[in-house]
């Protein structure tokens, strides 16, 4: 805060007395010698005094207690806002803004730290996170085994989507220590995540069709809509939807499985498909 000229004034009413302040015309031409540099500074000072004071000089000598005490705390009014004043010109605007933390306050994003894993049977290598208490692929399993398949049969779509497996292969299919995850643990992830967009918080930034529903991906998880295959060998919704096994059965027919499309932002959980049908694979560590 910058109180110089805040002095000047001090110093000119030690010099000349508490009466100085009300001959305005005195004060000015007093002043003059500093309005090189506090000229704007000098105009606003005498501005409040013409404003608060007679221009008339007072007959010298003439002692008025009451009024001189007045005056003083006038004065100390004054020189408090003009020390505020000045202290807003010298200081950035940024300061002395009471909602600037408020409007720049943006929530941070998640620091998503990832960890590699290498599947000793064919060498691929996934990446892993923690969501909640258990430790996820963030990508859709690709190890051919068993009734799996890439949608359309093309390798292109396998790599960016994983294989699709129906549930027996699905619960063997996940590397040494690690293996399909049962409802209660998508359930914990899901509450981890919590609220009712929790699909779009898992969901990746770009793989969905529908630009308006694509994901934010907050957790590292990376669903993508790798489609699904029907048992007479037809494929449908690689772009649309994504479904995943789950361990736990329904029936001797059916298992449940949760789905992500590109139309909502929930994750959902049905067991309307039979065990026969080619799903998506996430695998979580023992």
């Amino acid at each position: 805060m910058d109180y110089e000229f805040a002095e000047i004034l001090k110093k000119l009413v030690s010099t000349y007395g508490i009466d100085i302040l009300k001959d305005v015309n005195k004060c000015e031409s007093l002043l003059s010698e500093h309005s090189d540099k506090y000229k704007r500074d000098i105009e606003l000072f005498i501005e409040i005094l013409k404003s608060n004071v007679q221009t008339k000089p007072l007959p010298a000598k003439k002692e008025n207690t009451v009024l001189a005490i007045g005056v003083l705390i006038a004065f100390l009014i004054m020189a408090l806002i003009f020390t505020f004043i000045l202290s807003s010109l010298s200081n950035p605007i940024e300061e002395h803004n009471p909602f600037l933390g408020i409007a720049s306050s943006k929530p941070e994003e998640k620091a998503i730290e990832y960890v590699s894993f290498i599947d000793n049977r064919d060498n691929k290598t996934y990446k892993t996170i923690v969501i909640g208490s258990i430790t996820w692929f963030a990508e859709n399993l690709n190890y051919k085994t068993g009734n799996s398949w890439c949608y359309e049969n093309d390798e292109y779509n396998c790599k960016k989507y994983g294989r699709l497996y129906d549930w027996n292969t699905a619960r063997m299919a996940c590397p040494s220590g690690w293996h399909l995850p049962s409802r209660a643990e998508w359930d914990d992830m899901i509450y981890s995540v919590g609220d009712n967009s929790v699909g779009r918080k898992l969901k990746s930034k770009n793989g969905w069709n529908k630009i308006g529903r694509i994901g934010t991906d907050e957790y590292g998880f990376g669903a993508l809509p790798g489609g699904r295959r029907f048992a007479n060998g037809n494929f449908r919704l690689i772009g649309e939807a994504g479904n995943w096994w789950t361990s736990t059965e329904c029936s001797h027919l059916e298992a449940y499985y949760r789905y992500m499309n590109a139309s909502i932002n929930e994750v959902g959980e049905s067991n309307y498909y039979r065990k026969i049908m080619g799903f998506s694979v996430r695998c979580v560590k023992n």
